[in-house]
């Protein structure tokens, strides 16, 4: 126990660290930018946008919820990514994961097996569809070997789960028995849960995927105008199509400051300025903070009854919480 709040901490603090050291390098554009002079009405737009991506993201996640037979409403289909959004700030390690999995097993009893199933599907999906953006647009504007090989990665990514099955079907046929045998034995069902998906399933969550993807480059763009940042189009797209990455590995809670400085990383290997690139991801980031944590905070507490804790413990998850925002 004492290890988990120990690593907890010590990620919380890298994540300042490396936020604070993303605040430095972007100083120059902090410096022309007068955010008292910015219009009202960019800030509502920047608002309406991130909570339409968020519910975007929620629509997804019911209609996926649907194939098994789980039904929840509007008011769910608002709260649950912001919630998830949350707890990926409190537990650095996939926390959004360990939320939405907790309760979906809590509130609509499903197995963890679909649960990790139609998760893994989905990322696998959106990172896939990701990939194949951004090698059009690498070949395109800028051909670029890294940038090439990690979109290659991404891309090949929805064909890696044949090759998987395959590889745990032959373990499985060498330890039929024991633990070894029941942990592959489980994995071989994951892999069979996750191929449960038909064309039609590809067709309907890929164009969803895509709809969210170009939302989200408007959102970036509409920022880097605001603000007259030297950024293409096409450095955009890519800076947006790569974040999905943040989904697999994080360092941080929430990937704080990672993501900030390895968008500077990107427009610098594309020959646009480090210094706008991580403003533009420090102003998002800033943004979905200020609209998803207090939404998230709401949605938490209104599943709250569906987990065996008791109220002490959550009103003390409040507060903290409340004094973190504060």
């Amino acid at each position: 126990m004492n290890f988990h709040i120990n690593k907890n901490i010590w990620t919380s603090v890298l994540g300042i660290i490396l936020i604070g050291v993303s605040v430095y390098f972007s100083q120059p554009v902090f410096q022309k930018v007068h955010i008292q002079e910015t219009p009202t009405t960019f800030f509502i737009i920047s608002c309406l946008l991130v909570l339409k991506l968020f519910f975007l993201s929620g629509w997804v996640l019911k209609n996926l919820l649907e194939r098994q037979t789980v039904q929840f409403g509007w008011l769910m289909t608002f709260q649950l990514p912001h919630a998830m959004n949350l707890w990926g700030l409190l537990i650095p390690i996939q926390g959004s994961f360990v939320y939405f999995s907790a309760l979906m097993k809590a509130r609509y009893q499903l197995g963890y097996l679909k649960i990790s199933a139609n998760y893994l599907w989905l990322f696998a999906l959106e990172l896939t569809l990701d990939g194949l953006i951004g090698l059009g647009f690498v070949f395109s504007f800028h051909f670029n070997g890294l940038l090439s090989l990690i979109f290659a990665a991404m891309a090949l990514n929805l064909f890696l789960w044949p090759v998987l099955r395959q590889l745990f079907l032959r373990l499985h046929k060498k330890f039929p028995l024991g633990f070894v045998g029941k942990i592959i034995h489980n994995i071989n069902t994951l892999i069979a849960e996750i191929y449960s998906f038909s064309l039609k399933d590809y067709l309907r969550f890929g164009a969803l995927s895509l709809i969210t993807t170009a939302f989200s480059v408007l959102w970036a763009w509409v920022v880097c105008k605001q603000f007259n940042l030297k950024i293409g189009i096409d450095g955009v797209v890519l800076a947006t199509v790569l974040m999905r990455i943040g989904l697999l590995i994080k360092f941080t809670p929430g990937n704080l400051g990672t993501m900030q400085l390895a968008t500077g990383g990107i427009f610098a290997l594309l020959g646009y300025s480090a210094a706008d690139g991580i403003f533009l991801s420090v102003w998002q980031y800033a943004t979905v903070l200020m609209v998803s944590i207090p939404i998230g905070i709401w949605g938490t507490l209104s599943n709250r009854r569906y987990f065996s804790l008791n109220k002490n413990i959550w009103s003390s998850v409040l507060g903290m919480l409340l004094i973190g925002l504060a």
